[in-house]
């Protein structure tokens, strides 16, 4: 026997089996898969497609989908892959990128990556974000931040950061949300040697990493994705309230949430790592979707501020790169394929990880994958909300 986090005892045979956690960590409004898909207005014959291409291997190492409407769980899937062995015939080869070697930042250590010693937590990578996203807005909630208006220049630890750039008084909390920044970050291209986002994992001292990098745009000009002013997140939340973010996130997200049972890297130099270092069940993100669904409301009660997802999920910039598609604080706005002024949030992750989230329709969608290695294409975003707008009309 083993317990889960929840105190609800469960066979070991059920270690792997999602429907099993979805009923016994999600409030009992939550039924079987069964009775809901019989009930959905989801037209299941688009889910039964995907999940034959996904068994079938078609889309590479895709690792699960669940699919929740109206509150009621509609597809639970987990696709079975026996990542030791592709990640060492990989790793023999002449050439390849080397991922972290092992450990906690070894994106091709079959016990770190892509589910923690092979149980039922998930790295999210980039969801993570996200989630501090929502950290940010609950201490705005709480009175510990004024808002995402405040100069965050005085909460970065450091007398002149940004090489003592004079532009570094302009940034504010809203330009970290909003990936606007202009601090110089390369992260176009996991493979580039150059790679900041790579190259910050490889340091000791992930904050001053950042801190040492010059601007190369004025706050608020461009988008420009930067998981670095991302984990400086931690560093504001640290200075604001006097916990990182996985400690707080214990105590104002995941209790009431009744998420348990998770893990949270730190880093190094002893931050929270808010770049990508979350591990979550398909089950308890789906709380974390359920939660913005619902307008930062859980069982009766506000987690989130007034007004917050609504912020969060209103296009602030274009994100240049990819047309039409819009970003909020932490959250990829994609445009809905039916209707031109309408955008699909999704919080996305680095491999293949998407909770996308239908408002509208009352579905919470989530894909879970590992596609990170040359030869393999992580399952696009737009694509997946195109699929899932097809179901769900």
């Amino acid at each position: 026997m083993r317990i889960v986090s929840t105190g609800h005892i469960l066979p070991d045979s059920s270690k792997h089996c999602w429907l099993s956690l979805v009923l016994a960590l999600m409030p009992a409004f939550y039924t079987a898969v069964s009775a809901a898909a019989s009930e959905s207005e989801i037209n299941l014959e688009v889910l039964q497609e995907l999940d034959s291409e996904f068994a079938a291997g078609r889309h590479g190492y895709i690792d699960g989908m669940l699919i929740l409407q109206h509150d009621k769980v509609v597809m639970n899937k987990r696709y079975e892959h026996d990542y030791r062995a592709p990640f060492e015939t990989y790793l023999s080869g002449p050439e390849h990128v080397s991922f972290g070697g092992t450990g906690e930042y070894g994106y091709l250590d079959p016990d770190w990556h892509p589910w923690l010693n092979g149980g039922d937590l998930h790295t999210l990578q980039s969801v993570t974000k996200s989630v501090t996203s929502a950290l940010i807005g609950i201490a705005i909630g709480r009175g510990e931040i004024d808002s995402v208006d405040i100069k965050v220049a005085p909460l970065l630890g450091s007398e002149a950061p940004f090489g003592g750039d004079p532009r570094a008084g302009e940034l504010t909390l809203w330009h970290f949300l909003t990936m606007t920044s202009g601090i110089e970050w390369n992260e176009e291209n996991y493979a580039d040697a150059d790679n900041d986002g790579n190259l910050i994992e490889a340091t000791d001292a992930w904050v001053q990493y950042v801190l040492n990098k010059p601007f190369s745009h004025n706050p608020g000009e461009v988008f420009n994705y930067n998981s670095g002013t991302a984990q400086l997140l931690d560093q504001v939340l640290y200075q604001s309230t006097g916990m990182h973010a996985e400690e707080y996130a214990r105590i104002h997200l995941f209790a009431p949430l009744e998420i348990e049972e998770y893990y949270w890297k730190t880093t190094p130099d002893g931050f929270s790592d808010t770049l990508g270092g979350l591990y979550l069940s398909p089950a308890e993100l789906a709380k974390f979707g359920k939660l913005y669904a619902d307008d930062g409301v859980w069982a009766g009660q506000r987690i989130l501020p007034e007004a917050w997802v609504q912020a969060s999920w209103k296009p602030a910039v274009s994100v240049g790169s990819i047309p039409g598609r819009m970003y909020g604080y932490q959250w990829w706005l994609v445009p809905d394929p039916d209707q031109s002024a309408r955008y699909i949030p999704v919080a996305v992750g680095y491999g293949g990880q998407l909770l996308a989230i239908f408002s509208e329709e009352d579905v919470i969608a989530l894909l879970f994958g590992w596609n990170i290695m040359e030869g393999t294409t992580t399952y696009p975003t737009a694509e997946f909300v195109r699929q899932m707008a097809r179901a769900v009309r």
